[in-house]
């Protein structure tokens, strides 16, 4: 894939970022009921370092309606030209910020009957060099884009849904 990320504006001025990159995407059904996935990426993107991501992951349904799932995930994220070169009296950017890194372990559950649908994940993500707004106690200066050291995050994601049919439904 090859694209640009472009931008003209009164506060940032003209900025263009060329961006490259290869993906790979696959998976396999290691038994009737087991199945494993995987995917790969490659970017170069302006100025910044070659960014390399990789996902892994396993699905076990033991029965038509139920399944687990696990994965791991490491990802990277380029630093978006707001947070490089955005400057007001209230914010000022970083245009020495690199790329975020961050590694993902999830598991879940997930439900599928008729028309419901629903699913539940625990996460742990392991952030390196993420990227965020920066306020400096009692300092009257501008918040800042800034790296920070490591950020650990737990988390649950939850999904309920249901899926209609028939006359009239467009959804």
């Amino acid at each position: 894939a090859y694209g640009a990320d472009e931008i003209d504006s009164s506060v940032m001025g003209y900025r263009r970022r060329y961006r490259r990159g290869v993906f790979l995407k696959g998976g396999t059904a290691l038994t009737r009921s087991i199945n494993a996935g995987f995917s790969a990426r490659s970017d170069d993107i302006g100025a910044l370092k070659r960014m390399r991501s990789a996902a892994l992951n396993l699905r076990s349904a033991f029965s038509p309606a139920h399944a687990v799932y696990g994965g791991l995930a490491r990802s990277i994220r380029a630093p978006s030209f707001t947070e490089l070169y955005y400057r007001d009296p209230a914010t000022s950017g970083n245009e020495y910020l690199s790329a975020e890194k961050s590694l993902t372990y999830q598991c879940g559950y997930d439900f599928r009957k008729d028309r419901i649908s629903a699913d539940a994940a625990v996460f742990f993500r392991r952030e390196r060099g993420g990227i965020d707004w920066v306020k400096i106690q009692d300092d009257p200066g501008p918040w800042r884009a800034e790296k920070l050291r490591r950020a650990d995050v737990f988390g649950l994601e939850t999904r309920l849904g249901s899926r209609n049919s028939g006359p009239g439904f467009a959804g």
